[in-house]
């Protein structure tokens, strides 16, 4: 980065922002750490983007939202309770940042709702990205009879961590995230896949869930 860049803002990432809302906009300048200028627009902190992460959620996976989305009542899907998957969503397009209280942050991030109704699992997911308006909904119902397991998995992903501000540019390095916590719906020829935070809800969640199949196929 340039003298003229430190005050004025790296033209690149001035591109990058063009067309953006005003939330898009702040979201990508978290993970590149502001514009580069010393006038300019700055970064967000990692509680503010948690809080808009948290507003576009409630605008597409609210419980209510998911059983309006497959056409259910409450009461139809009560074997259990309702389980509630969420995490960040790593991919190798995905912005990824540490934050300063070192939680790994993406640009994407996936929610989905589990419901059990005395023959069937029904799922709900939506995964959205803050960058832009993407976003991209799934709705599945399997019969208990056609799933093989409810299992987890290992997803590696390789991102970079990038130092955007200040008057030059930083290297970059590169590092690999083993997000292991993927939940799977598996049946066969197919498998539902939802990122997840490991605790002590989503092991209780997974045992209870293991559970109700095991009985439903016994």
């Amino acid at each position: 980065m340039g003298l003229l860049d430190s005050f004025f803002g790296n033209p690149d990432v001035k591109n990058t922002l063009k067309g953006r809302t005003e939330n898009q906009q702040k979201a990508i300048l978290y993970f590149l750490g502001g514009d580069g200028s010393l006038i300019g627009k700055t970064s967000i902190t990692d509680n503010e983007y948690d809080l808009m992460v948290r507003a576009r959620i409630a605008a597409g996976a609210t419980k209510e939202l998911a059983l309006e989305k497959l056409c259910l009542a409450g009461e139809q899907a009560a074997e259990i309770e309702p389980v509630c998957l969420e995490n960040w969503y790593f991919t190798s397009q995905s912005r990824i940042k540490r934050g300063d209280d070192h939680v790994l942050r993406s640009s994407g991030y996936q929610f989905a709702w589990f419901f059990f109704s005395s023959a069937q699992v029904h799922a709900y997911q939506y995964i959205f990205n803050m960058e832009d308006d993407t976003k991209k909904t799934r709705t599945e119902h399997y019969f208990y009879r056609d799933i093989i397991s409810f299992s987890t998995r290992t997803n590696t992903v390789e991102y970079e961590e990038i130092e955007a501000g200040g008057f030059w540019k930083q290297p970059l390095v590169r590092y690999a995230i083993d997000d292991e916590d993927v939940f799977r719906i598996v049946v066969p020829g197919d498998a539902f896949e939802a990122a997840m935070i490991q605790s002590d809800y989503t092991r209780r969640a997974i045992s209870a869930m293991q559970n109700l199949l095991r009985a439903k196929k016994s």
